[in-house]
C-alpha cells in the first residue's frame, strides 16, 4: 500500500470513528432524556411506571405462577415469565381511566426441547390500588400455533406489587 492510500484509509477510519463518536454521544444524551424523564414522572406522580411482582391466581386451587413485568414511561410492556416454556411478553400498554390500564403481549411458546410451537396474545386490564403500589387485573390469552391458528384461550386473574429499592 502506497504513503497516499494508507493516509486515505487512515483518516476514513478517523472519520468513521468521530461520526461514530458523536452519534454514540447524541443518542446516549437522548436516552439518559428520556428515562430522566420517566423517572421523574415516576416518582412525582405515582402509576404503574416502574418494575412489578406479580403472580396469576389459579382458580382451580393450583399454585400460583409469578412473573416479572416492567412498564416504561412511553408506553412499552416487557413480562419475564418463570415458566421455560413462554418466552418474554414484549408489548404495550395505556391508560384508560383513573388507575385503569390496558395491556397487550405478545410471546413464543417452546416445547420441551425448546423448539418454538407456536405464540401467545395477552391482553390484560388492570387497576391501580389506591397507593398505586399494587394491582389487580384479568387477563384473556390467545394460544396459537406455528400457522398462527387460535388452538385455545385462557385467562384469569392475577395481582402485582410494585419492586421498590431497599436499603442494604
Amino acid at each position: 500500500m502506497n504513503a497516499q492510500n494508507q493516509e486515505t484509509t487512515l483518516i476514513s477510519r478517523r472519520a468513521v470513528l468521530q461520526a461514530a463518536g458523536g452519534g454514540a454521544a447524541l443518542g446516549a444524551a437522548l436516552l439518559a432524556g428520556g428515562l430522566t424523564a420517566g423517572v421523574a414522572q415516576a416518582r412525582n406522580e405515582p402509576s404503574l411506571v416502574g418494575a412489578w411482582n406479580c403472580q396469576d391466581v389459579p382458580a382451580d386451587g393450583a399454585p400460583p405462577r409469578p412473573f416479572l413485568s416492567i412498564y416504561f414511561a412511553d408506553g412499552v410492556f416487557l413480562l419475564v415469565p418463570s415458566s421455560p416454556f413462554s418466552g418474554i411478553g414484549v408489548g404495550a400498554w395505556t391508560s384508560t381511566g383513573e388507575r385503569q390500564l390496558t395491556v397487550t403481549d405478545r410471546r413464543f411458546r417452546y416445547d420441551e426441547e425448546g423448539g418454538r410451537i407456536g405464540s401467545l396474545k395477552v391482553r390484560a386490564n388492570l387497576t391501580l390500588d389506591e397507593s398505586r403500589d399494587s394491582f389487580t387485573g384479568r387477563s384473556v390469552v390467545e394460544v396459537y400455533d406455528l400457522d398462527g391458528n387460535l388452538i385455545r384461550t385462557a385467562g384469569g386473574p392475577f395481582v402485582g406489587s410494585r419492586i421498590v429499592a431497599e436499603p442494604l
